[in-house]
């Protein structure tokens, strides 16, 4: 699934993107966009993994 970063406030949000009946939905929220970043790359490595 794509996940974008998006700033809200003074915080940084990782946000799956919304795909067909699927909601956009925010997973994870941090105080650094680099804290954000990292959130994002795990998530699409686990993503990668379970397809194999």
């Amino acid at each position: 699934m794509p996940y974008d970063i998006r700033k809200r406030g003074q915080k940084w949000q990782v946000v799956r993107r919304r795909e067909g009946d699927k909601p956009q939905q925010t997973i994870g929220t941090h105080t650094t966009k680099a804290g954000a970043q990292l959130q994002r790359s795990a998530v699409e490595a686990q993503e990668r993994r379970r397809r194999r």
